[in-house]
């Protein structure tokens, strides 16, 4: 299906230090309410969840042509669609999270494990992801763009597939006129794939519009945090005043934990109970 091109794949700016900023910190606090009190010496606010501000990633495909700074080279530059896991299918439930990054330039998925650290968060790369990424394609038309925990717990992942992934506008006129006959090429392609252990296959996708009340509270409880969230918002749709008693027990009972099914739960039960206590 790879189209054959005899120009060299190209990479140009693509907003690449807002871009990993929000993939990489989260921040803690406000600083202006802290400023209140000219005593106190403010600590920086943001958090490195990455230990690097612009992280490495390992790509398997030839480095082609730059436009912009080469430091850019073999870390983050197209950043995006980042995703925590919300399943069992592919990895056992522990405490920690499992985060995925899409980075088209690179051709390349990224995977890091997310754990609590006091209020906020680190994360690492797996043990034996340390040299290399979770995907990655030699072939330069592979763009991943958009990874999600899909219904049937496979990781699935959309590939945009272009000769180009950056919009000409980030380009400079070199590489505008350079580039103008790629501009579109593999604008009729695209694929998903979904990813999942060779000897496990994934689980059904179950038929949440054929369930009634007692069974779509029973899904608030599914292992996929898709099938939970959709759950959810059928019920809501559905407005049975019989919901609010069901959701509020399986709270009670249920075998997740409540990171998972305390959302789905209290929002679907929440609107039918006691009323929102006053401020």
């Amino acid at each position: 299906m790879s189209p054959s091109s005899a120009a060299t794949p190209t990479t140009g700016a693509t907003g690449s230090a807002a871009t990993t900023a929000t993939r990489c910190s989260i921040t803690c606090s406000k600083t202006a309410t802290l400023r209140r009190n000219p005593h106190v010496t403010l600590p920086d606010p943001k958090q490195q969840v990455i230990s690097t501000a612009n992280p490495r990633v390992y790509p398997l495909s030839r480095e082609g042509k730059r436009y912009h700074s080469f430091e850019h080279a073999g870390h983050y530059t197209s950043a995006c669609s980042a995703m925590i896991y919300r399943d069992e299918w592919l990895f056992p439930r522990t405490a920690d999270e499992h985060s995925f990054t899409c980075e088209p330039v690179h051709n390349l998925v990224q995977h890091n494990i997310v754990h609590q650290s006091g209020p906020t968060f680190t994360a690492t790369h797996p043990a034996d992801e340390t040299d290399h990424d979770f995907i990655a394609s030699e072939d330069p038309w592979f763009r991943p763009v958009m990874v999600r925990t899909g219904p049937d717990g496979a990781l699935w992942i959309v590939d945009f597939y272009r000769y180009m992934i950056e919009h000409p506008d980030w380009l400079p006129p070199q590489g505008k006129a350079e580039l103008m006959k790629y501009y579109r090429d593999g604008q009729q392609m695209g694929r998903i794939y979904r990813v999942y252990p060779k000897d496990k296959k994934p689980r059904a996708i179950p038929n949440l519009t054929s369930m009634n009340t007692k069974e779509l509270v029973a899904a608030l409880e599914n292992p996929s945090g898709w099938v939970r969230d959709r759950a959810q918002q059928m019920l809501i749709w559905k407005n049975d005043s019989d919901a609010a008693a069901l959701a509020l027990d399986l709270f009670k009972n249920s075998r997740l934990p409540r990171r998972d099914c305390t959302p789905s739960a209290l929002s679907t039960a929440w609107p039918r109970s006691t009323p929102r206590p006053s401020p």
